[in-house]
């Protein structure tokens, strides 16, 4: 999906969509109080987008590095900015580890495979947005229309908009398989 689409929907649910709509067909001449909320708008999606990395579907990545021989790993020295470590493999050997501030501790050095749960760094209105493949851009919109009215310190729809955003990430968690297994039945 793209941040645009996402951001359409969350205008829609903010009320925002006549006031928006020379940014979202790329008018020639854009008022600027458009531009400012747009811009609000777009802060509001990068932050409900850390707080659900954060909160409810852990963004994961795995990265191949090198511990060095005192057993310690710059965790800042990753490309993405790590949430926390989920495990450390030399091979097929699973390594104990500590981390501590910024640094994992372990009594290995050499070639390791880190998988960790990282924050993801900030999206631009045209980028392609693939993080929560089970969100879809209703959901996704209701965190974004409840970012930005908490910002706007329009409350009450801040909190109606998360209380429908969780009730929605709820119901794709306990979603089950209902093709899988099927007992075989007693009577022939």
């Amino acid at each position: 999906m793209i941040v645009l689409d996402v951001l359409k929907t969350a205008s829609l649910y903010s009320n925002l969509s006549d006031l928006l709509e020379p940014v979202f067909n790329e008018d020639e001449t854009i008022p600027s109080e458009a531009l400012a909320e747009f811009a609000i708008l777009l802060g509001a999606f990068n932050r409900a987008v850390k707080k659900i990395a954060s909160n409810h579907f852990d963004c994961l990545s795995a990265s191949v590095v090198t511990i060095n021989s005192d057993g310690e790993f710059d965790l800042s020295s990753l490309s993405l900015k790590c949430q926390r470590v989920l495990s450390l493999f030399s091979g097929s050997k699973k390594l104990k580890f500590k981390v501590k501030g910024n640094t994992l501790f372990t009594s290995f050095s050499g070639i390791a495979t880190i998988t960790f749960a990282y924050i993801p760094d900030d999206y631009l209105s045209s980028s392609t947005f693939d993080l929560f493949p089970q969100l879809d851009i209703g959901t996704l919109s209701m965190a974004v229309a409840s970012e930005y009215a908490f910002t706007k310190a329009i409350y009450d729809d801040a909190q109606m908009w998360q209380e429908r955003f969780l009730d929605s990430v709820k119901n794709i968690k306990s979603r089950t398989l209902c093709n899988g297994y099927i007992e075989e039945r007693i009577w022939k």
